[in-house]
């Protein structure tokens, strides 16, 4: 069950870090996904349920508790 849980989670952060750089999701890397999954699952465990716009709104929503290799990721992505 767990494993189950960190897979869809793994798969939702992927998408909020494709909407949240506005780039195509081919265009992340593992290192992306890796740095953000731990921070989603933490600060918006709840809206993992609820689909990927929530995921996003409640990632920005965090945006100052995220943890510096999440933040370091997303702008290296927006820099690309």
């Amino acid at each position: 069950m767990k494993t189950a849980f960190l897979i869809i989670a793994f798969a939702f952060v992927a998408l909020v870090i494709a909407m949240w750089r506005s780039a195509p999701a081919a265009a992340q890397t593992q290192e992306e996904r890796a740095a953000c999954t731990g921070d989603a699952i933490k600060l918006c465990g709840p809206e993992m349920s609820q689909g990927q716009a929530a995921i996003t709104a409640c990632m920005k929503k965090h945006r100052s508790q995220i943890s510096k290799e999440c933040a370091t990721a997303i702008a290296m992505a927006h820099h690309k």
